[in-house]
């Protein structure tokens, strides 16, 4: 049985572990941060969300006593100073996203606090409500700049495996690449993973592993629930992470983190 004492930071995924499609902490699950906070357990966010993804989310939290990490382990940010911030370059990845861009497949630049695809597709059509830019497609300079993230999507995960490999040929000098689910894949700085993330949390806070508990549902979220001294996987994560996990709750998404968050005082 999982012992869930002594914890003092507990960091959780966003999507698909703390929200399920949409941008609102639930009430009770706010209330349980707030009395964790009350208690010295801080609480903080590793996700491939950046900042400005982020932000709107601390709304109805206690006030912020840790940095959180974004960007999949690249970026690290306290309030509204950057802490870590990796950025690398679009011009070597170009022939590979250009040749599956021309099969159909999103490829997604970060620009600014924009989403804004390689080429038009039915679905960055389909999400220019929800992200604005998604139907407008960058421009031809994007390969002569720096960047925090791409997204690789197609909603049935076709060509994923192959462009995974192609990706993964360049080795790891520049990138890190990472599958989000069956259908997507994230490229980020060289060494950006939320494992490296946590780990850079627990030498700025002071808190060792073994008292940080990780709270994941995909592939990405793997790596920190294994580095965690205590690792959670909500019940609708992937079979990897489940099996990486110290305790798999019984409930999905965030009522999967808010039974893991009663557990640590219990």
């Amino acid at each position: 049985m999982t012992e869930f004492k002594g914890v003092r930071l507990i960091v959780s995924d966003i999507d698909g572990t703390l929200l399920d499609g949409d941008d609102v902490i639930s009430g009770p699950l706010a209330a349980e941060i707030w009395r964790l906070h009350d208690h010295g357990i801080a609480f903080t966010f590793a996700t491939g969300r950046l900042p400005h993804e982020v932000e709107g989310l601390f709304g109805n939290l206690p006030p912020r006593t840790v940095p959180y990490v974004a960007g999949n382990g690249s970026l690290i940010r306290f309030h509204d100073t950057y802490l870590q911030d990796k950025l690398f370059p679009t011009e070597p990845l170009r022939p590979i996203l250009e040749k599956y861009a021309a099969l159909g497949v999103t490829v997604i630049f970060n620009v600014g606090i924009q989403e804004r695809p390689l080429l038009l597709t039915d679905w960055a059509r389909s999400q220019a409500d929800r992200f604005p830019g998604m139907d407008s497609p960058v421009s031809e300079d994007i390969w002569k700049k720096k960047v925090r993230r791409i997204h690789i999507f197609h909603p049935q995960g076709d060509h994923m495996a192959e462009c995974m490999k192609e990706l993964q040929s360049l080795g790891e000098a520049w990138y890190t690449f990472s599958y989000q689910n069956r259908c997507g894949i994230q490229v980020a700085a060289a060494g950006s993973t939320k494992e490296t993330g946590v780990r850079k949390l627990s030498m700025l806070c002071g808190i060792p592993r073994s008292a940080i508990m990780c709270i994941g549902d995909s592939f990405s979220d793997i790596s920190m629930v294994k580095y965690a001294g205590i690792g959670v996987a909500v019940n609708n994560a992937c079979e990897p992470l489940k099996q990486a996990a110290d305790y798999v709750s019984p409930c999905v998404c965030g009522l999967g983190v808010l039974d893991a968050l009663k557990r640590v005082t219990a």
